[in-house]
Order: structure tokens, then C-alpha cells, then sequence
């Protein structure tokens, strides 16, 4: 891995976006960082203090011109996040400053750094654990205050914390079952079956536990699917355009005016909420509807929420009640046109709202809120990466297995295969067993600079 033979060198990197700002950042890594900015910051006093800032003016080695004034922040080695001593400069924003400070310091003997090696270096000199790395990127490409909140307690240690707490159940249950072969000629016992059982069912548990939380992770950090649904004419377009608060779909008294999907990305309380509206729901042989119809029933089964709406002016209205796998909590049944209907004791519906008068639509809102608030409950931590996912789909295969072959007696070196296969999965998601092709796709996805 090129990143492993590198990792001595000093590297830099601009560490803001680039273009025109008031402000930029650099960022410079590696043993030779305060050496290499110290020709070029003449203004740094002999003894630098970790975490203070220095302010002055940099200056061209050769023609002791002015490049720009700055501040300079210093980190000592294993108080950096990188873990290396480190300089951070904030200079004036712009293409032409940042270019020529980035040109003088690789003169200087430093490199430019590859995509996220930053954070790299960070998790190869202990500073932070691989599910740490992965989170500075969720935290970056969050497209939700609840994802960003997530990906900040997994940057903390939170998800690592209960990741570990199924290693030291699975240390414990190997080393017994490993003590109990070697010592067995001597009829010493280290643990009883029953208490491996009980420790590698505590594993099992709380990596199902882990497991649920994955479509709770997905909706938080990517947002929350919500497709309109119903027959034609119910005033699925004229809802859309209420909760959107914009007059995307085409609003029409005849049947069948929405033949294709239409979407709209709306926020509330800081998630991100997708509305999908889709073609009425009816028996038709005319081809572009019939198109329209079936990808209608494709978006309810992978919506995370189904707006089921009918017309309250018409109670021979077949209400659909959706017999697929979706939950009922998932299920919101809508009655429009509650403004031309005042008998509402004899319909059937969550929510009684006006499209044309904007009447329920605030507590339709409500409704969705709710579903965000389960969603959000306080829980130690929350899957939010696919390659998390699938090792503990392993982790959780293996266990099963090792449980089975531990309840039924069988030799316990069969046991140990499978509880060292989870063993290894958890290790795999920790970062500390790893190979270089998995860290290489995963820091790719990183900007320079991080």
C-alpha cells in the first residue's frame, strides 16, 4: 500500500474548499512540520505551545516578500488529530494565496497528501479506530442534523464502545473453552457449559440488537421515503404541493393526470423528508398508466412511509390497506376533501385534511414527526455503514452456529471455529485485522485535506 510506505513523509493539503472565501485552512503533518514552516514564519518563538495560535506574516525564503499574514496553530506530536506534530495556517481565502503557500511548502520538502490520509494517518498511530475514521466522512457527507448527530457519536467512540463489549464477551468464551481442552487430561474445569452459553448469548444478543438498527441509521443519516398513495383523483398532486409548499405536480380533476413519479425533498426539524408522488392506483389496459401503475406499487414497497389517501366525498371509495410487509406504524390512511365532508364519523382515517384549504396538514406533519421521534430514540449506537452491516451479519451467522454446536455438546473445537469467525469480523470492523485493499477503498472516499 503506497499509504504505508509514504507515511513518514510531511504532508499538506488544503483542508477548506477551494475558491473564493474570507478564509482558507492548511494543513501540514509529519515530523518535519515546525522545521519546514519555520523558513518561511520567521515570526514563531523558539518554544511552541500545543494548541496556541501565532500570529505574523509569512515570508518568501528567497526574496523575504510578504506572502500573506496568518495565524498559525500548532499541535504537538499525540495531540494532533493526526497524531503527528502538526501546523494548521489560516490565511486569506482565494485561489492565487493558497496556491502560492501550498507551492513554497512542497519546495520546502513537503508533499501533497492523498485523499483522507489525514485521517489515516489518525487511525494508524491510535489516535482513532477504523468505525472512528469511517465516521469523520459520515459526518461530512451528512445530509441530516440527526445523521450528523450520529455520525458524531460514532466519532466519539460510542459505536466502537458496543462493538467491544461483544469482543470481550467473545475473549472470554474462546479463552475458557481453550483452557478447558488444555487442562481437560487434569479434570480442571475454567467455566461450566451453561456459563459460555450465557456469554456467548449475550454476544448474540446484543449483535441483533446492533443489526436492528440499520434502517433506523439509513433513514436518520439519508432521510425518510414518503410515497403518496391511493386511486386516481383523491388529491394525491394537490397534498404534495401542500406539504412541499411548491406547485410541482400538475393539478387536474381528471383521473390519471400523474402517469409518472414525481419527487420532492422537504425538511422537517432537521431531517430530510422525500415525497414521492405516484400514478393512481386503478384497473387500466392503457399502456403509459398501466407503466404508471406499477411503478406506483415499486415505490410503496420501498417506502419507509405510505400516505394511503382517499376521497372523503366518496364512501364506496375502496380505502387500500396495503397487505404487504410494511408495519401499520408505517401506515398513515389520509381522508381528503374534509372541507366538502362534514360526516366524518362514518369514514375511516388518521387524519381528516383539505388539500384546497390547507385544513390537517399541519397535524399530517405531526404524524411524520412522530415516526422521526422513534427513530431518534436515545440508543447506545446506531449502524450507519454497509460494511458494518455486513460483518456483523457474519458475526451474528457465526455465533448462531457456535451457540447451536455449544447447546448440543459438540466437541468445543468446533465451537471455537465459529466463535473465533465472529471473533475476526468484529476485529475486521475495528480496524485491527484488516487487509490494504479495504482501507485503500475506504480512505479514497475521503476530500483532500481530511
Amino acid at each position: 500500500m503506497a499509504r504505508l510506505d509514504r507515511d513518514s513523509d510531511t504532508i499538506c493539503a488544503l483542508a477548506t474548499p477551494s475558491g473564493v472565501g474570507a478564509l482558507s485552512v492548511i494543513r501540514i503533518s509529519g515530523e518535519r512540520a515546525v522545521q519546514i514552516i519555520r523558513n518561511i514564519a520567521q515570526f514563531l518563538p523558539n518554544d511552541l505551545i500545543s494548541h496556541r495560535a501565532y500570529y505574523g506574516f509569512l515570508r518568501d525564503l528567497n526574496s523575504d516578500e510578504v506572502i500573506d499574514e496568518v495565524i498559525l496553530t500548532y499541535f504537538e506530536k499525540g495531540k494532533s488529530f493526526s497524531g503527528e506534530e502538526s501546523i494548521e495556517i489560516s490565511c486569506h481565502g482565494g485561489h492565487i494565496i493558497t496556491q502560492q503557500i501550498l507551492r513554497v511548502l512542497i519546495s520546502l520538502g513537503t508533499r501533497i497528501a492523498q485523499k483522507g490520509e489525514f485521517t489515516y494517518r489518525a487511525f494508524i498511530n491510535g489516535r482513532i479506530d477504523l468505525p472512528q475514521a469511517e465516521a469523520v466522512l459520515s459526518v461530512i457527507e451528512s445530509q441530516t442534523t440527526a445523521g450528523a448527530k450520529l455520525a458524531l457519536r460514532q466519532l466519539q467512540g460510542g459505536f466502537s464502545a458496543s462493538l467491544k463489549s461483544i469482543e470481550d464477551e467473545l475473549v472470554w468464551s474462546l479463552s475458557r473453552l481453550e483452557a478447558n481442552i488444555d487442562f481437560s487430561s487434569e479434570f480442571i474445569e475454567f467455566a461450566s457449559q451453561n456459563e459460555i452459553i450465557l456469554r456467548v448469548e449475550k454476544a448474540l444478543n446484543d449483535t441483533q440488537k446492533l443489526l436492528k438498527t440499520y434502517n433506523k441509521g439509513r433513514i436518520l443519516k439519508s432521510g425518510l421515503k414518503v410515497v403518496l398513495a391511493g386511486p386516481p383523483n383523491v388529491g394525491k398532486s394537490s397534498i404534495l404541493n401542500r406539504l412541499s409548499k411548491q406547485d410541482r405536480a400538475i393539478v387536474s380533476s381528471t383521473p390519471g393526470t400523474t402517469r409518472d413519479t414525481i419527487e420532492i425533498e422537504i425538511e422537517i426539524d432537521g431531517n430530510k423528508v422525500l415525497l414521492i408522488d405516484t400514478a393512481g392506483i386503478h384497473e387500466t389496459e392503457e399502456q403509459i398508466e398501466l407503466q404508471g401503475v406499477e411503478r406506483a406499487l415499486k415505490e410503496q414497497e420501498a417506502a419507509d412511509i405510505i400516505l394511503s389517501i382517499h376521497d372523503v366525498t366518496n364512501p364506496g371509495e375502496k380505502i387500500e390497506k396495503f397487505a404487504t410487509e410494511k408495519s401499520a406504524q408505517n401506515i398513515i390512511y389520509v381522508g381528503n376533501k374534509s372541507d366538502l365532508n362534514h360526516d366524518k364519523e362514518k369514514q375511516t382515517a388518521d387524519i381528516f385534511l383539505s388539500a384546497s384549504t390547507g385544513e390537517g396538514i399541519e397535524e399530517l406533519f405531526e404524524k411524520i414527526k412522530i415516526f422521526f421521534n422513534l427513530q431518534n430514540e436515545e440508543t447506545s449506537a446506531v449502524l450507519l455503514n454497509a460494511r458494518h452491516y455486513e460483518l456483523l451479519l457474519k458475526t451474528e451467522i457465526h455465533l448462531s452456529s457456535g451457540l447451536k454446536l455449544l447447546k448440543g455438546s459438540m466437541s468445543p473445537e468446533f465451537v471455537i471455529s465459529e466463535l473465533q469467525e465472529s471473533f475476526y469480523a468484529i476485529l475486521e470492523i475495528l480496524g485491527r485485522r484488516f487487509d490494504d485493499d479495504i482501507l485503500d477503498r475506504i480512505f479514497s472516499d475521503f476530500c483532500l485535506g481530511k
